[in-house]
């Protein structure tokens, strides 16, 4: 009687009533599964090789074992390699991305459209990724949702963990004379692990403390925030807010990305590509937070790729012009104070 109610009202709503049918089945290709899967590892590899000098003989023997390793791994353990595939894709490619920014020489100058353009490429690595980890995912049991992708968490605090400790030890004074004692066409691992053991042994101040304090903060509300089901629910402002741009654009970007990660990514490039060193540590962490979440909505397995994509492409066009309007105002700042300062 319910169900034949339920029926009745969706036939007045002016909807249609079908009969029920079992869903296709849908699985991954084995051969694009091993495709993937080598590409994941090969990108491993190129985050191997921007840390330690890899010999070509090693090289090539990581390439074979990656092969072996995809091969095995699908034909022996093929939900197991689906899961760790698209971990690994989430973690890697985003982390790749962003390491792979090294530092300039001090004195340059600044420029918003080579930030613009070194942003771009660095999102566009981390979409590949993001592809990789949904096509890993992309059979019916995910879509379905009877079986969830476990890696959620580890996918963003991996990035962000790998990025605080390597561009920490890169603004260290002990990174800078090893790197320039050996030369920068030599492995950078040396050089990085002086300025851990630099920043490890450092003194340590109230506002240091202060600071870890609002950031471990700042990523267990992210934790908790990630996910369909969240113990955090949004602020009735937030809801506001996302209702407008849920109109507005038709598929809704991440506030997370337009808000925070995505300009503070852009201004932290403009430094870096200038040589300001000076905390920039700190804006590229934050900037990290836009990658990994870029990637995140990839792993929505659940939801159309074509909406994932345009909520991706409204979060990187919102999140430039954000960016584009906080250099402006920035800059118009600058101008004041020092017209101030040379008044007085």
């Amino acid at each position: 009687d319910d169900v034949r109610s339920m029926a009745a009202d969706l036939r007045d709503a002016g909807y249609s009533v079908g009969d029920p049918h079992v869903y296709q089945e849908v699985s991954v290709s084995t051969a694009l599964l091993v495709v993937m899967l080598i590409g994941t590892g090969a990108a491993t590899i190129l985050l191997l090789q921007l840390f330690f000098a890899i010999p070509a003989g090693v090289t090539w023997g990581l390439i074979l074992l990656d092969v072996l390793l995809s091969l095995a791994g699908t034909f022996v353990a093929r939900g197991m390699a689906q899961s760790l595939g698209a971990l690994g894709a989430a973690i890697v490619f985003p982390t790749w991305a962003i390491c792979r920014m090294q530092w300039r020489e001090p004195g340059g100058r600044l420029s918003l459209g080579r930030a613009l353009g070194a942003f771009v490429v660095m999102s566009l690595v981390s979409l590949a990724g993001g592809l990789l980890a949904a096509g890993c995912l992309s059979d019916l049991a995910h879509m379905m949702q009877i079986a969830a992708f476990r890696g959620v968490k580890f996918a963003q605090v991996i990035p962000l963990g790998v990025v605080l400790v390597v561009f920490v030890a890169r603004s260290m004074r002990s990174y800078d004379e090893i790197r320039t004692e050996m030369g920068a066409n030599l492995p950078e691992a040396p050089a990085l692990w002086a300025g851990i053991v630099e920043a490890a042994t450092g003194v340590v101040r109230y506002w240091h403390v202060a600071i870890m304090v609002v950031a471990l903060a700042a990523a267990a509300l992210m934790l908790m925030r990630s996910g369909n089901v969240t113990p955090v629910p949004p602020s009735g402002l937030e809801m506001k807010a996302r209702a407008v741009l849920d109109h507005t654009l038709g598929v809704r970007p991440r506030s997370k990305e337009i808000f925070f990660g995505h300009p503070a990514m852009i201004l932290a490039l403009t430094f870096l590509l200038a040589g300001r060193r000076k905390y920039l540590w700190a804006a590229m962490v934050a900037g990290t937070v836009g990658q990994v979440s870029l990637v995140n909505s990839c792993g929505h397995i659940h939801t159309p790729l074509l909406l994932q994509l345009m909520r991706i492409g409204n979060g990187l066009w919102l999140g430039i012009v954000v960016a584009v309007a906080l250099w402006v105002i920035g800059g118009i700042g600058v101008r004041w104070w020092s017209g101030r300062a040379a008044r007085t």
